[in-house]
């Protein structure tokens, strides 16, 4: 059967995998020879998968380039793979753009993708009728149809637009209602059902999806996760239909734990870093930690924590060759993280996140949970928000690396390189951030 309807496209999606459907409507400029413009700043990374991130410098252009698993699809249902297929970040601006889709692909779009003529060019910046939607699958790959101009699905999304909200640049992610309800809803029933039933033992769901007892430390994430019927996995999808949650007890939550790529620490390693720059701690032969914030010198490592390649003025990155480094008192890199590496983590971030505090007790033989009202709902990140948090300290590097003797002599050593903020400041990282009280059932008389 042929996809002629926005129904039997958003079903396909649906069967072949894809856990949420974004739209753009094109304009005149989205073409293979000026690319396809996904926005301006960073947000668009957190809802498109992408590989490893390099830094590219041609003359006076300088950008992070990082390829994609993409594949074009037909109204016969026919999967074309785009081998060529790149985001293409311009930090002077910024913004992303998509390059590379038609290169060796015989099964693409090429009548829909060619440059105007300047007179037969509309309305600058306006919808031309072209529809570009992309279905995200878990492992990645990239599904990605274009409604020509006064197609059936594309008339759908100009006359008669579906359910969806704003995602990263200027896409739309496809609502997928149940019974009426958006995800936003459901989410904050079940959460609503878990908190009013109080202590919930420690658990966490096996691969058939059924409850066993989990005793770790961090159990109160994966005890809410088993709650709502969701099984660890190591994939980078949403958790919860097009949420992710996030539950944590105390005021510090970790953003990301990115290994350096700069400096000593990447020509060394862990345990040479650690044995240089540590400090002695009972029951360890080293210990790294401290809480580095930007432009200010830790007193327990003798380490200062700096932004290299990034105007806080005008809040762009100046040199795609910069990043986050750690320099000692003579200005030497000990440890750092260059934008590439750096975006490469930020963009596994999900643009909908759901907070959830917890309170945990054990007191007893088994370690029980309570997840408490209200919780609270960030929409939509960007990179660059990340950068300025860093430079205005709100973000900061708390590592907890150590070298730690064994019984039998031998030393083991462990890597622990976090970017942490306060819950308090969490709000600078989202364009949307809420506060939502779960219900609780009527009290009886």
């Amino acid at each position: 059967m042929a996809l002629n309807t926005l129904q039997e496209l958003v079903t396909f999606f649906k069967d072949s995998g894809a856990v949420k459907i974004l739209y753009k409507q094109l304009v005149d400029n989205d073409n293979s020879k000026q690319q396809i413009y996904f926005g301006s700043g960073f947000s668009v990374l957190t809802e498109i998968p992408y590989g490893p991130v390099k830094s590219v410098k041609k003359g006076k252009t300088a950008s992070f380039q990082a390829r994609l698993n993409f594949s074009w699809i037909n109204t016969t249902k026919e999967i074309s793979p785009a081998p060529h297929t790149k985001l293409i970040l311009y930090p002077k601006y910024p913004e992303v753009r998509l390059s590379g889709f038609l290169k060796n692909c015989p099964g693409s779009p090429n009548q829909y993708m060619r440059p105007k003529p300047k007179e037969l060019r509309g309305e600058k910046n306006k919808p031309d009728g072209r529809v570009l939607f992309l279905g995200i699958k878990p492992d990645g790959h990239i599904l990605a149809f274009l409604a020509g101009k006064d197609s059936a699905i594309s008339n759908n999304i100009i006359l008669d637009p579906p359910d969806s909200t704003p995602a990263g640049g200027i896409f739309r992610l496809v609502v997928w209602k149940k019974h009426g309800k958006t995800s936003k809803d459901i989410l904050m029933t079940k959460l609503s059902e878990i908190h009013s039933t109080g202590w919930h033992k420690s658990c966490r769901l096996d691969s058939k999806g059924e409850f066993m007892e989990y005793t770790a430390r961090n159990g109160g994430g994966y005890t809410l996760e088993a709650l709502l019927g969701i099984a660890p996995n190591g994939i980078a999808a949403p958790d919860f239909l097009d949420w992710e949650l996030k539950a944590f007890t105390s005021g510090r939550l970790t953003l990301m734990t990115p290994e350096p790529d700069l400096g000593f620490y990447k020509e060394k390693g862990v345990q040479a870093f650690t044995l240089k720059y540590g400090h002695d701690k009972a029951g360890y032969v080293k210990y790294f930690t401290g809480t580095h914030k930007c432009n200010e010198r830790n007193k327990t490592t003798d380490l200062e924590l700096v932004l290299s390649g990034y105007d806080p003025e005008r809040k762009k990155i100046t040199d795609v060759e910069g990043g986050i480094l750690l320099l000692d008192t003579d200005g030497q890199i000990t440890a750092g993280w260059s934008f590439s590496r750096l975006i490469e983590h930020w963009g596994k971030k999900h643009s909908n996140v759901c907070y959830v505090h917890y309170e945990k007790d054990d007191s007893k033989k088994t370690v029980q949970y309570r997840y408490e009202s209200p919780v609270w709902f960030g929409c939509g990140t960007d990179f660059a928000l990340f950068l300025q948090a860093t430079h205005d300290k709100k973000i900061f590097f708390d590592p907890g690396s150590h070298i730690k003797k064994q019984a039998n002599g031998k030393t083991t050593h462990k890597a622990r390189s976090q970017f942490r903020i306060a819950f308090k400041d969490l709000p600078c990282l989202y364009n949307s951030w809420t506060e939502s009280v779960l219900n609780s059932p009527p009290t009886l008389p």
